[in-house]
Protein backbone atom coordinates (compact mmCIF):
# COMPACT_ATOMS: atom_id res chain seq x y z
CA UNK A 1 0.00 0.00 0.00
CA UNK A 2 1.41 3.52 -0.80
CA UNK A 3 0.15 6.79 1.17
CA UNK A 4 0.17 10.22 -0.11
CA UNK A 5 -1.64 13.58 0.96
CA UNK A 6 -3.45 15.66 -0.35
CA UNK A 7 -5.94 19.06 0.22
CA UNK A 8 -2.89 20.81 2.77
CA UNK A 9 -4.60 23.78 4.92
CA UNK A 10 -2.79 25.54 7.56
CA UNK A 11 -5.30 27.28 10.01
CA UNK A 12 -4.07 29.42 13.10
CA UNK A 13 -5.87 29.37 16.10
CA UNK A 14 -5.84 31.61 19.63
CA UNK A 15 -6.20 30.14 22.80
CA UNK A 16 -8.10 31.80 25.58
CA UNK A 17 -4.72 32.47 27.25
CA UNK A 18 -3.26 34.09 23.84
CA UNK A 19 -0.91 32.08 22.53
CA UNK A 20 -1.47 31.02 19.03
CA UNK A 21 -1.40 27.54 17.88
CA UNK A 22 -0.89 26.44 14.36
CA UNK A 23 -2.35 23.51 12.86
CA UNK A 24 -1.53 21.68 9.54
CA UNK A 25 -4.47 19.29 8.37
CA UNK A 26 -4.28 17.26 5.29
CA UNK A 27 -6.30 14.09 3.52
CA UNK A 28 -4.33 10.96 3.66
CA UNK A 29 -4.84 8.86 0.10
CA UNK A 30 -3.81 5.09 0.80
CA UNK A 31 -3.81 3.05 -2.52
CA UNK A 32 -5.39 -0.78 -1.64
CA UNK A 33 -5.03 -2.07 -4.54
CA UNK A 34 -9.11 -2.58 -5.29
CA UNK A 35 -9.09 1.09 -4.61
CA UNK A 36 -8.52 3.83 -1.82
CA UNK A 37 -9.42 4.62 1.35
CA UNK A 38 -8.99 8.24 2.98
CA UNK A 39 -7.91 9.30 6.28
CA UNK A 40 -7.03 12.58 8.07
CA UNK A 41 -3.53 13.82 9.25
CA UNK A 42 -3.63 16.87 12.02
CA UNK A 43 -0.47 18.24 13.62
CA UNK A 44 0.37 21.01 15.54
CA UNK A 45 3.87 23.07 14.41
CA UNK A 46 3.45 24.78 18.04
CA UNK A 47 3.96 21.53 20.12
CA UNK A 48 1.00 20.17 20.33
CA UNK A 49 1.44 16.95 18.54
CA UNK A 50 0.02 14.79 15.27
CA UNK A 51 -1.76 12.54 14.48
CA UNK A 52 -2.82 10.18 11.12
CA UNK A 53 -6.17 9.03 11.21
CA UNK A 54 -5.87 6.14 8.37
CA UNK A 55 -9.13 4.64 6.65
CA UNK A 56 -11.93 6.45 7.80
CA UNK A 57 -13.84 6.18 4.26
CA UNK A 58 -13.36 5.01 0.80
CA UNK A 59 -15.48 8.27 -0.42
CA UNK A 60 -13.64 11.15 -1.47
CA UNK A 61 -16.48 13.42 -0.92
CA UNK A 62 -17.20 12.48 2.77
CA UNK A 63 -13.80 12.87 3.89
CA UNK A 64 -13.66 15.96 2.03
CA UNK A 65 -16.43 17.33 3.87
CA UNK A 66 -14.60 15.84 7.15
CA UNK A 67 -11.29 17.59 6.13
CA UNK A 68 -13.91 20.87 5.85
CA UNK A 69 -15.51 20.73 9.04
CA UNK A 70 -11.47 19.82 11.17
CA UNK A 71 -10.43 22.84 9.31
CA UNK A 72 -13.54 25.53 9.94
CA UNK A 73 -14.10 24.45 13.55
CA UNK A 74 -9.98 24.56 14.50
CA UNK A 75 -9.73 20.34 15.50
CA UNK A 76 -6.61 19.66 17.17
CA UNK A 77 -4.63 17.01 17.42
CA UNK A 78 -5.51 16.01 20.98
CA UNK A 79 -9.54 15.63 19.87
CA UNK A 80 -9.01 14.55 16.42
CA UNK A 81 -9.68 10.36 17.03
CA UNK A 82 -12.83 11.82 18.97
CA UNK A 83 -13.96 14.24 16.74
CA UNK A 84 -13.53 11.55 13.84
CA UNK A 85 -15.17 8.72 15.95
CA UNK A 86 -18.21 10.97 16.62
CA UNK A 87 -18.29 12.05 12.93
CA UNK A 88 -19.12 8.06 12.15
CA UNK A 89 -21.10 7.32 14.04
CA UNK A 90 -23.74 9.88 12.82
CA UNK A 91 -22.30 9.72 9.49
CA UNK A 92 -24.15 7.31 7.11
CA UNK A 93 -21.20 5.21 5.29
Amino acid sequence: MTMRSIDRTTKTLVSEDGRRHIIDYAILVEDCGGGESYGLSVASRTGGGRVHIRGITPSADKITRLHELFVRHGVTPSSARDVAENWLTDCDL
